[in-house]
């Protein structure tokens, strides 16, 4: 690994929560505002994206569970608008061989976010895929609570979304690359 693509994969721009939800699916966070203020290299984001992903493909029984996206978006600041990230990483999902079974929007922090993200995002989402977009404009208990029904309980989520489970990121790539992984 390179300096770069190790500081790329340290943004936690894409994150694998380490429990599943309630159904067995992978669960995997997409924070785009981790990249607020940072430079990144297109092709490195694409090699963090990919590597993220290839840590999922092992994860027992991800062909028949599949995987749950959660964009969070409350960390994306009103001026941050790049499409450009959200297109690659919908592009590269397309050529991985698990099933995205959700993909839930959380967290807006304005209404151009949800005026322009979640459109954008389903121009670039297979017709399959466009009817597993979940939109939550909700927040706190009541996200908890809508995040629940779909299987996802506090006990399972991220501290950001409210729930109890603290990531450390940074330190889960130290010792995937320490293990040669």
């Amino acid at each position: 690994f390179t300096k770069e693509q190790v500081q790329t994969l340290n943004f936690g721009f894409l994150r694998i929560l380490p429990s599943t939800d309630l159904f067995g699916r992978s669960i995997v966070i997409v924070e785009p505002g981790r990249f607020h203020g940072k430079t990144y290299d297109a092709n490195v984001l694409n090699q963090s994206v990919l590597y993220v992903c290839h840590a999922a493909l092992h994860r027992p029984n991800i062909g028949e569970s599949g995987v749950v996206i959660i964009f969070y978006l409350k960390t994306a600041i009103q001026k941050y608008n790049n499409m450009n990230i959200a297109y690659h990483l919908m592009k590269t999902l397309d050529c991985f061989p698990f099933r995205i079974k959700a993909i839930h929007f959380c967290g807006f922090c304005n209404i151009v976010q949800r005026k322009f993200l979640v459109p954008g995002a389903m121009y670039y989402l297979r017709p399959h895929l466009r009817h597993r977009l979940v939109v939550h404009e909700e927040e706190g208990e009541k996200l908890l609570k809508q995040l629940q029904h779909f299987g996802m309980p506090p006990e399972r989520l991220p501290t950001e979304l409210g729930g109890t489970i603290e990531l450390d990121h940074e330190k889960w790539v130290q010792e995937r690359i320490a293990g040669g992984l």
